[in-house]
């Protein structure tokens, strides 16, 4: 019984804040999980919070039936407050909220692993769609590759581990079409054996500092290309002109003087060179051997066959005064 109670004072409190860089905030469960559960295998407790350490009775009877505090009780008490208070100290305000009322270090590790890592259907198929869909769109591949990841570990925390070349399908399929000479190449259908998950995330991130290189030297060789396409021509290699045309403009030609109806073209008492085509006056639009009426002026009838209708004209006006 002294034994036990020398446990119990020399009980000693280590301070695990160092060690604690992650607080849960209800979408990190994994990670905060992966640096808490070391914790507290390092100082034995972590069947406190497992259930594999039962809480002892709280009295314990002594000679002549005299009941006294169990001191197995006192330390397994201060073992379970010790790690209840690791753990609130590293929630977030939003997900200690969810745990007030939860008097044992088990309660609330329970009561955590229930809301954030539960096998529910529904939170494993979101976390299967979320990766299936996902894209890479403007990450760079360390980013999304990092995504692609995350969504993984949570489903391997909630009991669904997804396989490697699963999960590198789902990462070729939502990368930009930069990566298509990358993604034709990459065939997992023509591999012999599987490729891990950490060769295949070197070779990406390799390819994609290759198309960063490429796109570095053609930006540095563009500005040079620009000023030799923008060099001034050769003078050697201005037009000709000849001596009866414009440098600022089309060559201009002489055109014939317009021809009336009732004239023919005038001659011209210059020779006409022999490299110029004679001019040639249009056919008249109409070709009638009848003169134009000396009336109305039109050509399909004479003055003759207009006097009926003058005629009638007259008289019906006189009828009408």
């Amino acid at each position: 019984m002294a034994e036990s109670n020398s446990t119990a004072n020399t009980f000693q409190i280590p301070n695990i804040s160092p060690l604690i860089s992650i607080k849960l905030d209800g979408t990190n469960y994994l990670q905060w999980t992966s640096q808490f559960l070391p914790i507290l295998r390092s100082y034995d407790l972590l069947s406190i919070v497992d259930g594999s350490e039962l809480c002892p009775t709280k009295h314990t009877t002594i000679a002549e039936d005299k009941q006294v505090v169990n001191p197995a009780y006192v330390l397994w008490n201060k073992k379970d407050q010790l790690v209840l208070s690791w753990l609130i100290a590293t929630l977030t305000s939003n997900v200690l909220s969810t745990v007030y009322g939860l008097n044992t270090s088990r309660q609330v590790w329970i009561s955590l692993a229930a809301r954030y890592a539960s096998q529910s259907k529904s939170r494993i198929t979101h976390l299967k769609r979320q990766l299936q869909t996902m894209r890479q769109d403007s990450r760079s591949c360390t980013d999304y590759l990092q995504l692609a990841k995350s969504w993984a570990d949570q489903l391997a925390a909630v009991g669904k581990p997804v396989d490697e070349e699963d999960l590198i399908s789902f990462i070729i399929s939502g990368l930009n079409p930069s990566f298509n000479v990358f993604i034709t190449t990459f065939n997992l259908t023509t591999r012999e054996s599987p490729l891990p998950y950490a060769d295949f995330e070197s070779e990406l991130l390799n390819h994609e500092s290759l198309l960063a290189n490429q796109i570095s030297n053609t930006t540095t060789e563009s500005p040079t290309f620009a000023l030799y396409s923008n060099k001034p021509p050769n003078q050697n290699n201005k037009p000709r002109f000849s001596s009866h045309s414009k440098p600022n403009g089309p060559p201009r030609y002489n055109r014939p003087p317009p021809i009336s109806r009732n004239h023919s073209p005038p001659f011209s008492h210059q020779k006409p060179s022999t490299n110029v085509q004679k001019y040639k006056p249009p056919p008249p639009p109409f070709n009638s051997s009848r003169p134009p009426c000396q009336i109305c002026g039109k050509l399909s009838h004479q003055a003759l066959d207009s006097l009926p209708s003058i005629a009638a004209m007259v008289a019906h006006n006189s009828s009408i005064s």
